[in-house]
């Protein structure tokens, strides 16, 4: 908010005689104005993907437009994609930006991985990068002037699970600093299909989080706090294909996102799924054989919240596959291959206490006798969940 002070707010012009006796509240006036920030919005498509069945191995690619829908600039612009099944299934070939969306040349994204997410910097772009972000509808030239273009060039190995699509998600801050509208937006590629292996059935999972009937959606709140997943899988027919029935090569795989663990010790199971092994961010499971059309199991789990990491819309994912006959990658050959009979992802968010510099934070130093006096005002400010006793501030000292 501007406040604006003008004078001469009089009934009259004033006489020279009458200027040096006048008082404030005859020429001084004060209005105020209030500066409503324009709204940013970012959305992500597909644009490129495989439209047909690939063989194992082979390179592929995905490309993505990014765009700012609205007036204002979009901020921090930045592409997640998670790879299905885990780092080792894709190849990484490479990631690059083309920007503005018509032009020739592309440029090398820089891109960090955190467990089997991939983050895209787009401010990694040299132009992204010296405009501060990615410009809206009020001083974009041309609607190519707010996209953007990724292009992710992937190769499938033998741990590529046949039959599962990829996903990507957006993120953008508007200029005052707020989430832009469409923050988080996601959206999945076709299912990527390899040569030789084929969907015997249908495995659909229905996971049911904590608090996912709130109205803002599921979500664990707090550090150390502890919550049950459950999870529903359902066997069906496929058309054409033959009656459904599993055997011993009948698997499952749940992926819990960065800042949540399995809590090692509370998987259970009243319809004989075994877990096959686990570790803080995944379970593999085995579903027993011999099930049939229609017929459904159940299992859950305990999850915990770690000390550090909060975010919005963390993928809790259960991919559900069969191991089969080798395939051919390359000139070797994978001792099995995977295909898919269902994927299921479902979204949380992680709440905790959140932690900033409110501003005015001091340090000082005085020596004596070669000895150093430290002194520190600090000033935080939170911005989450209330934070319970107990919470330390950890000061990194740079003396020996």
């Amino acid at each position: 908010m501007l406040t604006f002070s003008h004078g001469w707010d009089c009934d009259r012009y004033p006489t020279s005689v009458e200027y040096g006796n006048l008082t404030n509240q005859c020429y001084e006036n004060t209005t105020q104005l209030t500066l409503s920030p324009r709204s940013s919005e970012v959305q992500i498509t597909i644009t490129d993907q495989p439209s047909t069945r690939i063989d194992m191995c082979d390179a592929f690619h995905v490309k993505l437009q990014v765009n700012s829908a609205q007036l204002a600039r979009l901020l921090n612009p930045r592409v997640e994609f998670t790879i299905p099944g885990g780092i080792s299934s894709l190849d990484i070939l490479s990631v690059k930006i083309k920007y503005p969306y018509n032009a020739s040349t592309t440029e090398n994204a820089v891109y960090t991985t955190a467990g089997n997410t991939l983050n895209v910097d787009l401010l990694s772009h040299s132009v992204i990068n010296s405009l501060g972000g990615i410009p809206g509808t009020n001083d974009a030239l041309t609607a190519a002037d707010r996209q953007v273009e990724v292009d992710f060039e992937l190769r499938t190995t033998c741990d590529y699970i046949s039959g599962t699509p990829v996903l990507f998600k957006v993120f953008a801050d508007k200029p005052c600093g707020d989430p832009a509208e469409g923050n988080g937006s996601l959206v999945y590629s076709n299912d990527i299909n390899i040569n030789g292996v084929v969907q015997p059935y249908d495995a659909f999972s229905a996971i049911v989080l904590p608090n996912e009937l709130d109205v803002n959606g599921a979500h664990i709140d707090g550090c150390n706090a502890t919550e049950t997943v459950s999870v529903t899988t359902t066997f069906s027919d496929i058309a054409g294909q033959s009656a459904t029935q599993t055997d011993v090569n009948d698997f499952g795989k749940v992926t819990i996102p960065l800042g949540l663990s399995y809590v090692n010790g509370t998987f259970t199971s009243p319809n004989g799924i075994t877990l096959v092994s686990s570790n803080t961010n995944e379970l593999v499971i085995q579903y027993p054989a011999g099930l049939t059309n229609l017929q459904s199991v159940d299992f859950s789990f305990d999850i915990q919240t770690t000390i550090s990491g909060c975010t919005t819309n963390a993928d809790v994912t259960l991919i559900n596959y069969i191991e089969t006959g080798g395939l051919i990658c390359g000139a070797a050959s994978c001792v099995n291959a995977i295909v898919t009979t269902g994927t299921s992802t479902e979204l949380i968010d992680i709440i905790k206490p959140d932690f900033a510099d409110a501003g005015g934070s001091t340090a000082s130093i005085t020596s004596f006798n070669a000895n150093n006096n430290y002194s520190f005002t600090i000033n935080l400010i939170n911005n989450g969940l209330d934070a319970q006793i107990g919470y330390t501030y950890d000061i990194y000292c740079a003396d020996n």
